[in-house]
């Protein structure tokens, strides 16, 4: 372990995880979809609320996107360094990845569809690696960098992507529904729900790792 202070790591992870939240609730609440229809975390992606035209404060949740990822890409940094050694240099490497490509979710709205969706693949592939590879670290390591209760919601990151990446429509009716008028939503799209239970888990691990690290 290093000897080091890592208030200031901390303080980015707790701070970007509160514009992420603070960003999507605020936006939700103000969504009207293309169908009239109110935001439901049922059966809306996340990438809903930045699209542009159809979300009312698109540019709020852009922007907290955006300076959101600057915050947890320097949280994932300082994680790495942390860490130390080899593991924590692919950490590093791992974690500067999903950040850069996160940020860039935030200059690609689903309006540029293909660069959003690529860019979200980069971050949500590297998010996935960066989360296994830190739990299982911490379930394994004899170095006890953090306790290993930590690893819960890493691993449950993991696990959720995993069903979620295994669903055989995942891609192509995700970006369907973008791209049709009054798309026939279901009531509820499990496709939705495991993003944001990824979603909410990775916010969790961050805020677990940060408090622990104050």
């Amino acid at each position: 372990m290093l000897l080091i202070n890592f208030k200031t790591t901390s303080v980015f992870g707790i701070v970007g995880s509160f514009l992420l939240i603070f960003g999507s609730l605020i936006t939700a609440l103000a969504f009207e979809g293309q169908s009239k229809e109110p935001y439901s975390f049922l059966n809306h992606f996340i990438s809903g609320l930045g699209e542009n035209g159809v979300s009312k404060l698109a540019k709020l949740f852009n922007t907290s996107i955006i300076i959101g990822g600057v915050h947890i890409t320097i949280f994932l940094l300082g994680v790495a360094l942390y860490i130390g050694d080899i593991v924590g240099y692919v950490l590093g490497i791992t974690g500067l990845i999903a950040g850069i490509s996160g940020i860039l979710v935030g200059f690609y709205p689903v309006n540029h569809t293909k660069s959003h969706f690529f860019v979200a693949a980069i971050c949500f592939n590297a998010g996935i690696l960066f989360s296994t590879l830190l739990s299982l670290h911490i379930l394994f390591t004899s170095q006890g960098d953090f306790p290993r209760w930590i690893a819960i919601p890493g691993l449950l990151v993991s696990i959720l992507s995993s069903v979620f990446l295994s669903l055989p429509q995942s891609s192509s009716l995700q970006s369907h529904s973008f791209r049709i008028p009054k798309f026939n939503r279901p009531r509820i799209w499990i496709l939705a729900v495991l993003e944001w239970c990824i979603l909410v888990m990775m916010i969790i691990f961050i805020l677990s790792i940060s408090i622990f690290l104050y």
